[in-house]
């Protein structure tokens, strides 16, 4: 079994610009910059994003939000572990539209 540490550096190796909501409904898009042990170091993107990168706790993240810029796809792709097979399943993220009627409000 995985950690979430190690997970957390995985996915961020999927591309450089990447989405996630923290436990609490915070989300964040942009840039994982460090990992340590417990925290990682991320840089907020976009026009109105802070210009000083932020810690978070890696136990506050919500697993099942992870979200990556594909270079390759040229379009923003989900990324959820499974860990009964353990690998990662990759599908293109859904229309903001589709997300919000399903009830997954990112």
């Amino acid at each position: 079994m995985k950690t979430k540490k190690v997970l957390l550096e995985e996915f961020s190796e999927m591309g450089s610009r990447v989405a996630l909501k923290m436990n609490g409904n915070l989300y964040v898009e942009g840039y994982i910059l460090d990992i340590k042990d417990d925290q990682f170091l991320f840089g907020f993107g976009g026009p109105m994003a802070p210009e000083e990168p932020h810690w978070f706790k890696i136990k506050d993240i919500d697993f099942s939000s992870l979200s990556y810029f594909s270079e390759e796809a040229r379009k923003y792709m989900d990324a959820c572990w499974d860990e009964a097979s353990a690998l990662w399943k990759i599908t293109p993220c859904k229309p903001q539209q589709e997300l919000t009627q399903n009830g997954r409000n990112r």
